[in-house]
């Protein structure tokens, strides 16, 4: 952050030679205050399919303190998926932004927990911290798995139209309105139909 002075001026009336001092008084920062996140949690959604390089911005810290006492850097939870890259504004306060860095798998994983933490100079070190939910957003990307590779049936030649024959099982780790199976034929022989 920018240089940033505290000052009172005051002026100091003398009764008994009824004379007027300036005077100035500078305010020192002692670093009495500790950084802090407006908000304690933030959720956020990302589709499983997000290209790498996506960048989401994430909540600047606040701290009351100036200079030397001001923000000094953020820095993200180890994890395998996501970074950490801090844009500085025009308002010299540090902006975090989280980076997809690895393809995301909902089916791997649904829900990555990373914490935010801003660290502000002086002494004492103030840290302070967000916690943070990426939520994957499932994408149609997985295709029905039969329970087994193959299924075989023997019909006898009299059996009645109706007649189940046989249950067949197909599973799609996808959610939502895409894990629906439907099961339909691709061929059917003249003879059988």
């Amino acid at each position: 952050m920018g240089v940033f002075s505290c000052q009172l001026n005051l002026e100091i009336l003398l009764e008994d030679k009824v004379k007027i001092y300036g005077v100035v008084a500078e305010v020192r920062d002692i670093n009495d205050n500790a950084p802090y996140f407006q908000e304690d949690e933030l959720e956020i959604k990302m589709s499983e399919n997000a290209v790498t390089g996506l960048r989401f911005p994430l909540p600047h810290a606040w701290d009351l303190d100036i200079g030397k006492n001001a923000l000094q850097s953020y820095r993200l939870s180890s994890n395998t998926h996501f970074s950490l890259d801090v844009q500085s504004g025009a308002d010299d306060i540090k902006y975090p932004e989280l980076v997809l860095e690895c393809a995301l798998d909902r089916e791997q994983k649904a829900v990555h927990h990373l914490v935010l933490t801003a660290s502000y100079g002086g002494d004492p070190v103030h840290r302070n911290g967000v916690r943070i939910q990426v939520m994957v957003v499932d994408v149609n990307d997985n295709t029905p798995v039969f329970a087994q590779p193959e299924y075989h049936v023997s019909v006898p030649e009299n059996v009645a139209i109706g007649t189940k024959l046989l249950l067949v099982s197909a599973t799609d780790p996808d959610e939502g309105a895409t894990v629906e199976v439907m099961y339909s034929f691709l061929y059917v022989d003249k003879k059988a139909a």
